[in-house]
């Protein structure tokens, strides 16, 4: 007697396994379909009945049909995705756009991870309601790591992630469960951002010359140079790390700052330049040119085992105890405020209207550097940063045509903490 040949399904079907229906439907894998039990409400298991497994076979079909078709245009319809594949998706896109920076990139993928971890990588983002993002705002703030500030960057990263579902026509056009909560956490104003006077910033860069000679334990190579480049650039800290030697043109007096292969920049007007005052002259001729192999090539400051450096902390901290400063006080971002500070000091010679500098004793006058030459040399989009951030008024103002941090002009100020520094280094 000849076997009885099993039937060969290619599409979605039902199958029965110990009595209970199942459907097949891998054929809408692409749409959230496979192998699933075919259950009646409230119940796990797949049902008995022959004729309710069928309607419920049929429900599921024309659901996962409308997914694929995604009905989009007059009707209102939205396409399907799940929170994974919509994350992905925008990352490729953010990147491609190439306008948003490396760290800022890092940034972005992990706080959307963590979103990803909260609500399920299958999840539908239409499912996510502005209660459940505050769930997920209250998780994220539940064990003190992370401040309201910290809280809010994460939640304008779901923010965004919302808009690249909007384009798509994954949601509703103006659906953003984050843009719907009433209250948001947001950092509150700690007051004036810290800078350094012109006589503390000074009495730090010999603290870092004195380091760099007499402690190879926490002093990062290159530390003089390092802390003076900050100071006398105002660059943040990727900008500066990831200089390469052909970003500084003693022909030319200026200091590039641009995307190289080390590195990107933050924004679009972050690509600049900057005056290569006396003192970073001499100091980065020395760095470059004082050892037995000039460094003519490559990042101008190279970790020891290679590639960028990444963490000053632990040189920071120690040059702040020859200081007499607590620990975590000095931090590179303290050097970019330092730098705006001193610069809105400098002053500027410029030809009086009608004057001629050959004939006329009288032909210049003194007047302070333009605020729009600051912010450009800051990397900033507009001036607001200088005035309601980066500028601050110094105690003592230094006047002079070019920003300076000597140590010897300031003695009288910094008294016993210089001494002190000059008697440890000797």
């Amino acid at each position: 007697m000849a076997r009885k040949r099993k039937t060969k399904h290619t599409g979605p079907h039902i199958f029965w396994r110990n009595g209970r229906a199942y459907a097949d439907l891998r054929a809408y894998a692409d749409v959230g379909g496979g192998r699933e039990a075919l259950c009646e409400p409230d119940s796990k298991w797949g049902t008995t009945d022959e004729a309710i497994a069928e309607a419920l076979f049929a429900a599921r079909v024309t659901e996962l049909q409308e997914r694929r078709r995604g009905r989009v245009g007059a009707d209102g319809g939205k396409r399907y995705t799940t929170l994974d594949v919509l994350v992905r998706d925008h990352l490729k896109k953010k990147h491609k756009a190439g306008k948003t920076s490396w760290s800022h990139m890092v940034d972005l993928e992990q706080r959307l991870g963590a979103a990803l971890e909260h609500f399920g990588s299958k999840r539908d983002p239409r499912t996510i309601e502005p209660g459940d993002v505050r769930e997920w705002a209250e998780a994220l703030a539940e064990d003190g790591t992370r401040k309201p500030g910290t809280v809010r960057h994460y939640l304008n990263a779901l923010s965004g992630l919302y808009g690249r579902a909007q384009e798509g026509l994954y949601v509703d056009p103006a659906y953003n469960p984050v843009s719907m909560m009433q209250e948001k956490p947001t950092g509150r104003w700690k007051g004036e951002s810290a800078f350094l006077e012109v006589a503390d910033a000074a009495l730090l860069l010999e603290a870092a010359r004195a380091l760099e000679h007499r402690d190879r334990v926490n002093a990062t190579p290159g530390l003089h140079a390092i802390v003076a480049t900050f100071l006398l650039t105002g660059g943040r800290k990727s900008e500066v790390l990831g200089l390469d030697v052909d970003d500084v043109s003693f022909d030319r007096g200026l200091v590039y700052f641009r995307p190289n292969a080390h590195r990107g920049l933050k924004t679009e007007t972050s690509v600049r330049t900057v005056p290569l005052w006396p003192q970073l002259r001499e100091i980065l001729q020395g760095h470059m040119y004082a050892g037995y192999v000039p460094r003519t090539s490559g990042l101008l400051f190279p970790a020891p085992h290679g590639g960028m450096v990444r963490d000053l902390r632990k040189s920071l901290d120690a040059m702040a105890k020859l200081c007499g400063m607590a620990e975590g006080e000095v931090r590179t971002r303290r050097f970019r405020h330092t730098y705006c500070s001193a610069r809105l000091q400098t002053v500027q010679r410029i030809v009086r209207p009608g004057k001629d500098p050959a004939k006329d004793e009288d032909a210049y006058e003194w007047v302070e550097v333009s605020r729009f030459q600051v912010q450009k040399e800051m990397g900033h989009g507009g001036a607001q940063l200088v005035d309601r951030i980066y500028g601050h008024a110094q105690r003592t103002p230094y006047r002079s045509e070019v920003v300076e941090y000597r140590v010897e002009r300031h003695r009288e100020e910094l008294g016993d903490r210089l001494r002190a520094l000059e008697v440890g280094s000797a």
